[in-house]
């Protein structure tokens, strides 16, 4: 996780491995659940997928599946935008862990998948090759060395004339296929790696991210 900005606005990109670790469990079973915030399939994915033995099993499947991805990234982006930010400092590492723990826990074999036993077996048997995957295909998400975050934050204060604090995101960068990205919440962006390089487009969704949250604000 890399975090830019001054001691008001704030961005924190990542590219970790549980999000990644998630999106091979969905291509190597094979699902492919609806939703705006479902991103592309990985990159560089060369492994047969499964085959549910049904439609019926399939959906089940998928349907675990989407409440596990928005709970990771529910919780993943609430510890980027600084959730534990008000702890003693000497707390936070341990409460980070327990925080991802609770929807990400391959060496407690899944027991935060305990309600969805298909989905937790599977887990169990693809999140390894997952790692290795992530290793191989999700670089370092800090490319932005340049200035656009600082740019594209100044607008934002400037034309909606708030305070400096008020103006945070959270990117999540992804190795998936494809220009895609979606805002899930405010401040949270997920993007490929694609639509993160092009500055044009990553500058523009940057802008909607920090402005996404500032309907918050109460005047």
């Amino acid at each position: 996780m890399q975090r830019e900005g001054s001691r008001s606005w704030s961005l924190s990109t990542s590219n970790d491995q549980a999000t990644h670790v998630c999106l091979y469990i969905r291509d190597a079973m094979g699902l492919e659940p609806n939703g705006l915030d479902i991103p592309p399939r990985l990159i560089n994915f060369n492994d047969a997928p499964e085959s549910p033995a049904n439609e019926s099993e399939e959906s089940d499947q998928s349907f675990a599946w989407l409440e596990w991805w928005r709970r990771l990234i529910q919780v993943t982006g609430a510890l980027q935008l600084g959730s534990l930010r008000n702890l003693p400092s000497d707390e936070r590492p341990r409460a980070h862990a327990t925080a991802i723990q609770s929807v990400f826990d391959p060496f407690e074999d899944f027991v935060s998948l305990k309600d969805f036993p298909s989905l937790r077996n599977a887990a169990q048997q693809h999140w390894k090759q997952g790692v290795e995957w992530t290793r191989s295909n999700a670089g370092p998400s800090g490319l932005h060395g340049s200035l656009i975050p600082k740019t594209v934050a100044e607008r934002v204060i400037e034309e909606r004339q708030v305070s400096p604090e008020f103006v945070q995101a959270a990117v999540i960068v992804l190795s998936v296929q494809g220009n895609w990205s979606h805002i899930v919440q405010p401040r949270i962006l997920l993007c490929s790696k694609e639509a993160f390089v092009d500055e044009t487009i990553f500058a523009k969704r940057l802008k909607e991210t920090f402005e996404s949250g500032l309907s918050e604000i109460v005047d």
